[in-house]
């Protein structure tokens, strides 16, 4: 497996997770500020996470938070 490459969108997808876990409830900005993604990478990679019941955004404050899917 030594010449194999890891997947880079998967790596992203775990980075805002752990930032989540991290940090907690944030926003956008919060996010990208601990992340470093450009923001539209970040809103591509909350939208799958949020289609795949791993994170939600709030309601009342927009804040984006990992759930207990997994």
């Amino acid at each position: 497996m030594s010449g194999l490459k890891p997947i880079r969108a998967i790596e992203r997808g775990i980075m805002v997770m752990r930032a989540l876990e991290e940090i907690g409830a944030a926003s956008l900005h919060q996010l990208h500020g601990h992340t470093k993604l450009h923001r539209t990478t970040l809103l591509r990679i909350l939208l799958t996470l949020e289609q795949q019941n791993l994170v939600r955004r709030g309601l009342g404050d927009g804040l984006y938070r990992n759930t207990f899917a997994l």
